[in-house]
């Protein structure tokens, strides 16, 4: 994909919906732009710092400030020369960082599901990003060269003409790997849609 297509339209982030099953896009337009600037400001402001020991690569510690809410470590080394004092400190816990990584990663699913919903709402899986990749020369060639790869035949009855394109994975989705990508006829892919894979999305 050239850079210059790749500015002009981003590609989705892609979240599940628990409730359907449902891989949905999440569009990355200003509402996103402004939910994620607003979930990124709200990191951990560090609000109990105490000085703790830091494990090393090396099998030694290090004594440095550390956050009891996120587990962060936070400034340079501090001095050891206090033995006695170094021996009474805490070592920082990898729980911590644990499980302030777990819930921020379950805040921005939370987000990320409420924006896929409220754009499925309004537009359908035919984001605008998907619309315009559908009519782009990199979709073009792709689409193409699945349809050479399996000579026309759809791949799915291994009969009938096949006039579609459809995604088996959305991960590399606008620079999809053609392995991603399977060329069916209209009833077959009809099919894979009514036996319940994802809702509609058909290239």
């Amino acid at each position: 994909m050239n850079d210059e297509f790749s500015d002009e339209v981003a590609r989705p982030v892609w979240v599940k919906d628990p409730e359907t099953g449902n891989v949905l896009p999440v569009e990355r337009d200003a509402e996103y732009q402004a939910a994620m600037a607003q979930f990124y400001a709200a990191e951990c402001e560090h609000p109990n710092k105490i000085p703790m020991r830091v494990p090393i690569a090396d099998g030694r510690t290090q004594v440095s400030l550390g956050c009891t809410v996120c587990g962060a470590r936070i400034g340079s080394a501090m001095s050891q020369k206090d033995r006695e004092w170094v021996e009474s400190l805490p070592i920082i816990r990898e729980e911590w960082a644990d499980t302030y990584n777990s819930r921020r990663g379950e805040q921005r699913r939370d987000i990320l599901l409420a924006l896929a919903r409220k754009q499925f709402a309004a537009r359908g899986r035919f984001t605008n990003s998907y619309r315009e990749y559908l009519r782009s020369p990199e979709w073009a060639s792709r689409r193409a060269k699945v349809l050479k790869r399996c000579k026309g035949i759809c791949e799915g009855c291994g009969d009938a003409a096949a006039e579609e394109v459809h995604h088996l994975s959305y991960r590399h989705f606008m620079n999809e790997f053609l392995f991603e990508l399977v060329g069916l006829c209209e009833p077959c892919h009809d099919r894979w849609h009514i036996d319940g894979e994802e809702d509609r999305f058909r290239s």
